[in-house]
């Protein structure tokens, strides 16, 4: 394995709860997207190969709408035009890129799930993970029966081996669940993409202490993209801002971001690359001691 750089794309998201053309707002998300990732390619070089969004990057989150009324408004379908965009974005950077967003299902035709993809550089699908653990979502637990009928347990907890290692996704509010790490490390899995909206702070949340120790107990990098703000509700814009990260496979904080949109780590960062470590992170898979 080649030693690359992952960025987490800490990118101010514009909610669509109350716009007029939902969609409009989505295009032009992947539009800045689009952008940005591009600029941080050129900038960086070519050992970027990892680019991770933050949660729900391309709406924000439901505030009081239905699920119908979510659904219609929010959801996008999977091969739809929204993830043909992204996977151009991931083929013209010659990118993995993961996005999480809420997403439709003819399998299911009353719910929206809170997906997570992760986008090869040839455009393809490399990963969806649907999120279990949800406190404002249908999850696949609402429907298991016949979710695992149509899709089966590999579905359920992917894993995507990969030229940049054994990627899975945990989303969010998930990564306080250690059970969940713990099942996608015993399938493999080496680095952690955790798309979040979260509060941050100088002093450690209980979401960044759950970063460390999924880091550590599980021998695996965690690369964490928050947002860089939240517009279009009414909250406080920077309630989600900031404390983008990468750790290493012992919870260590190669990069830690401050409030606002930016790159992170900065392109001008001597920060260790995500692979660099390979070999250390194989070393100690079998020495943990």
């Amino acid at each position: 394995m080649s030693a690359y750089r992952a960025l987490a794309l800490q990118v101010r998201t514009q909610a669509v709860n109350g716009a007029a053309d939902p969609r409009a707002l989505m295009r032009a998300a992947i539009g800045s997207i689009a952008a940005q990732t591009a600029a941080a390619k050129a900038w960086i070089g070519p050992d970027l190969r990892l680019v991770l969004l933050p949660e729900y990057v391309l709406t924000g989150f439901p505030f009081g709408e239905s699920v119908e009324e979510w659904r219609a408004r929010a959801a996008v379908a999977p091969g739809g035009p929204e993830y043909q965009a992204l996977a151009e974005i991931a083929k013209a950077q010659d990118v993995y890129l993961c996005v999480n967003a809420y997403e439709s299902d003819p399998h299911f035709p009353e719910l929206f799930f809170q997906a997570t993809v992760i986008l090869g550089p040839a455009g393809e699908d490399v990963l969806r993970y649907r999120r279990l653990h949800s406190m404002f979502s249908p999850s696949p637990y609402d429907v298991w029966e016949r979710y695992l009928d149509v899709y089966g347990l590999d579905a359920v907890l992917p894993v995507a081996r990969t030229e940049l290692g054994n990627l899975a996704v945990i989303a969010s509010e998930e990564i306080l669940f250690p059970e969940l790490a713990r099942a996608l490390a015993l399938r493999g899995a080496e680095v952690f993409c955790h798309p979040t909206s979260e509060a941050s702070s100088p002093s450690l949340t209980p979401k960044a202490i759950a970063r460390r120790a999924r880091a550590i107990e599980n021998l695996a990098y965690v690369v964490s993209a928050n947002s860089g703000g939240l517009a279009g509700l009414p909250i406080p814009g920077d309630s989600t801002s900031g404390g983008s990260e990468v750790l290493d496979f012992e919870g260590r904080p190669l990069a830690q971001a401050g409030q606002g949109s930016r790159w992170w780590p900065p392109p001008s960062s001597t920060w260790p690359r995500c692979a660099a470590s390979a070999a250390a992170l194989a070393w100690a898979t079998c020495c943990p001691g």
